[in-house]
């Protein structure tokens, strides 16, 4: 249940409103967790209701009336066990790579659109990470040692993608051996 416990962590800092909270999920904070608005205005309900949170309304008089969010001590003493606990390993859940198991039954021209795409996708979204936005979050970072860390998840965020970049390169240049092998094996038959 991590999308609980990223609240948790962020509320941990400060005290947030639901609206806040969907900047830090946005992309700007994280490069490694998304979340929708509705998935984290449930989830601050059910922190609600389950005592790790507590809400107060913020009267504003030119706007709608906000909610602040903060952490309780069941909240804090539930983020510093999940901090602490084995999260064992990540099951690989991508649909890409199911594409790419199936994908044969395209043409060859088809495969090399996907992969194509695919390349140019994954080098928008490096050069998203490295064009700063992304590490305007290490600005809220109270002290060295938590810049660093949040510094490491975002480098490691762009190292999957870098991986992802040139596995993919390999993959489009494999692919071009076996259909010139064919090729050759066509023409020599």
């Amino acid at each position: 249940m991590s999308l609980k416990h990223a609240i948790l962590g962020f509320l941990y800092k400060e005290p947030l409103s639901g609206y806040d909270l969907s900047k830090m999920f946005d992309g700007s904070r994280t490069s490694y967790w998304t979340a929708t608005h509705t998935q984290i205005y449930r989830t601050l309900n059910e922190l609600n209701e389950s005592g790790m949170v507590y809400c107060w309304i913020i009267q504003q008089e030119q706007s709608p009336n906000k909610k602040n969010y903060h952490l309780t001590e069941k909240g804090r003493e539930e983020l510093f066990k999940w901090l602490k606990s084995d999260q064992g390993m990540t099951p690989i859940k991508d649909k890409f790579l199911l594409q790419m198991s199936f994908i044969n039954i395209l043409s060859e021209q088809e495969i090399d659109e996907v992969i194509n795409n695919r390349i140019k996708r994954i080098k928008n979204q490096i050069d998203s990470l490295r064009c700063g936005d992304y590490y305007k979050g290490l600005k809220y970072a109270k002290n060295e040692r938590e810049r660093l860390l949040m510094y490491t998840a975002l480098e490691y965020g762009v190292g999957l993608y870098e991986f992802e970049l040139q596995w993919l390169k390999s993959c489009r240049a494999k692919l071009d051996n076996i259909n010139r092998l064919n090729e050759y094996n066509s023409d020599s038959e």
